[in-house]
């Protein structure tokens, strides 16, 4: 069975490499707003593995490189989705996006969001407490990163699943990469 013309697609030509992963000293493009969709997905799928052979393999945790290079690549596809835009739908007790919870691709320390002592919440030293429907939060430096409900939990890995508050966005939390803390409502 042939497909018809108009159902034809050229094509995607991938960056060339034999390797899936993206290796700290392998290179990488200054600008990714240059990069086709298809070639931008290639990397972030070569740079995820990555991540996650790192996380497997080395005891001290993934290499800065390898960390930097995918948050990058999450913020371009999060900037292409339209992730800046307005979230459709607000979750009761929390802020909409535009008012407190930054965007995904917006998370840098610097934008982060200071907070009064009274408002934060308890710290989170174990993950075997935190369960699925738990709200916290994500802090880095002293800062806010984002406010979620928990989806799911695995203690034994140390990583915690959150729907993000405001904008939907489901993130994969290393409890050793972030200091979580239970959410208190404003």
């Amino acid at each position: 069975m042939t497909s018809s013309p108009s159902l034809r697609r050229p094509p995607v030509s991938a960056p060339a490499s034999s390797s899936t992963l993206l290796t700290p000293d392998d290179p990488f493009p200054l600008v990714l707003a240059e990069l086709e969709l298809a070639e931008l997905q290639v990397l972030h799928s070569r740079a995820t593995r990555q991540l996650e052979q790192e996380y497997l393999t080395r005891p001290e945790g993934p290499h800065p490189v390898t960390q930097d290079r995918c948050q990058e690549l999450v913020e371009e596809l999060d900037t292409r989705q339209g992730f800046f835009e307005p979230a459709r739908e607000d979750f009761p007790g929390f802020p909409a996006a535009s008012e407190d919870v930054p965007a995904p691709a917006r998370q840098r320390s610097a934008d982060a969001q200071p907070e009064a002592a009274d408002e934060v919440g308890a710290r989170i030293h174990d993950l075997s407490e935190v369960h699925p429907g738990d709200v916290i939060a994500l802090w880095r430096d002293g800062l806010r990163h984002c406010v979620g409900t928990v989806e799911e939990v695995s203690p034994a890995l140390g990583v915690v699943w959150v729907h993000e508050a405001g904008d939907g966005y489901r993130r994969m939390i290393h409890a050793q990469d972030a200091e979580l803390r239970r959410h208190t409502a404003r």
